[in-house]
């Protein structure tokens, strides 16, 4: 409006330069948040603001457009799980007091009680898909369709095989189990808990890969953290567990680890133990030394793992020591390779 016509031809590369300028100079990265197309919160951000002020409605849509995708082990790894490491590292730096973590934990539990029990239409159970090919599924093709879910590994080959590799390729859903699926050992009330490692945002991080579990069939059950102190323990189901994953979003606190296992094996002798470590992806975690220093059965970095070990355990009854264990059992070859011992 100052400069007429040519303020007119000259507003757009000048805003351009601004915009570069904020995105590769600290001092003056306002611009770039004030005028460039990108939102100003990621959506891991966008899950932990909601979580802070209790408002689950718009988290819910959101939740359900990855779901629609064939994506919620995605988001509650990429989206609710890396929310909640946020609100760790605040807490870490004394920015968040024990009342705002207990509303997040609050909020987090009833946006998951809230959720359609069919947030994935597109994910069939076992049973279903036995009823379009004409013949049950044997527990080979089952394996291999849970091992699927990342698309690291290929479907069962058959008449539909094109389709599956279409479907691999791009990422799964969840793969829904009935009852008969499961070895008859992992058939009780509460096969798998899942126990929040020692905060209440440790008990929040545990709450979505229940969820994942349970929609998959197994039935998880999702106990806080005061069940590993004192007499605490007495929160556990007495017979029928098979499994225990502990959820830590913090994963340097190994002493913590180390106690919470020491407790849960004279408890459950006979159940598996699983390490949830949802630390910052980015850093390197040293799986087996940290399975030899806490002495537990797996070491699982996010809940896509963990879901998947745990039902691959469930379906072939066996003692699994990693993801291929099953794979190589059941001679399905991985497209990729698994993660390492120090490998994220």
């Amino acid at each position: 409006w100052l400069w007429g016509p040519i303020g007119l031809i000259l507003a757009t590369p000048l805003t351009v330069c601004l915009v570069v300028l904020g995105k590769h100079i600290e001092g003056l990265r306002f611009l770039d948040t004030l005028l460039g197309d990108k939102p100003a919160l990621t959506q891991a951000e966008v899950f932990y603001q909601r979580m802070l002020v209790g408002d689950s409605v718009e988290t819910a849509a959101q939740i359900e457009n990855f779901a629609s995708k064939g994506g919620l082990l995605d988001y509650y790894d990429e989206v609710a799980i890396a929310g909640l490491r946020l609100a760790q590292h605040d807490l870490d730096r004394s920015m968040l007091d024990a009342s705002r973590v207990r509303r997040v934990r609050a909020s987090v539990q009833e946006l998951f009680d809230g959720l359609d029990d069919e947030l994935e239409p597109e994910a069939k159970s076992m049973a279903e898909s036995e009823g379009e090919a004409g013949a049950p599924r044997s527990r080979t093709e089952i394996v291999a369709a849970i091992a699927a879910e990342d698309g690291s590994a290929p479907a069962a080959t058959g008449e539909k095989g094109e389709a599956k590799k279409e479907e691999s390729e791009r990422g799964r859903g969840l793969v829904r189990l009935n009852r008969e699926d499961l070895d008859e050992s992992w058939r009780g009330e509460t096969p798998v808990v899942v126990i929040g490692g020692r905060t209440a945002l440790d008990e929040a991080a545990a709450i979505p890969l229940a969820d994942a579990l349970t929609r998959s069939g197994l039935n998880a059950i999702n106990l806080p953290a005061e069940t590993l102190r004192g007499a605490g323990m007495t929160r556990m189901p007495s017979d029928g567990v098979k499994m225990i994953i502990l959820s830590f979003l913090d994963g340097s606190s190994e002493t913590a680890m180390r106690f919470a296992a020491r407790r849960l094996r004279v408890k459950a002798p006979r159940a598996r133990i699983v390490l949830g470590v949802w630390d910052d992806p980015d850093e390197t975690v040293d799986r087996e030394r940290l399975k030899q220093t806490t002495q537990v059965d797996f070491v699982a970095t996010s809940a896509r793992e963990a879901h998947q070990y745990a039902t691959l355990t469930a379906v072939t009854g066996i003692d699994l020591d990693d993801l291929d264990s099953a794979l190589d059992k059941f001679e399905i070859a991985p497209t990729q390779s698994k993660p390492t011992a120090k490998a994220v």
